[in-house]
């Protein structure tokens, strides 16, 4: 898992070195840098819970059968729970 990690942010750091505009141009350097760092942190994290819902969806239907799905809010209160959980664990 940390090697998948490492390469990935290492592809995206090549990704953002290659595609800087700041060689060419120096007034698009800021916006460039402003975009790369509101876009790609926000589409990670939709494409995250994406998967999450996902992968939760997929769980208890085979878990189950033909139960209903639980609502988007439980699901999100299901995930900040063990989250808190483990910064809670981790820190104490």
């Amino acid at each position: 898992m940390s090697c998948l990690d490492k390469l990935a942010n290492g592809l995206t750091i090549i990704f953002i070195q290659e595609y800087n505009p700041c060689s060419t141009c120096l007034t698009c350097c800021p916006i460039f840098y402003r975009q790369i760092l509101s876009y790609v942190p926000g589409v990670t994290a939709i494409c995250t819970l994406l998967i999450l819902i996902t992968i939760r969806g997929l769980h208890s239907n085979n878990r189950h059968g033909d139960a209903k799905r639980k609502s988007i809010s439980s699901l999100f209160h299901g995930i900040a729970q063990r989250a808190l959980k483990i910064i809670l664990t981790k820190v104490i």
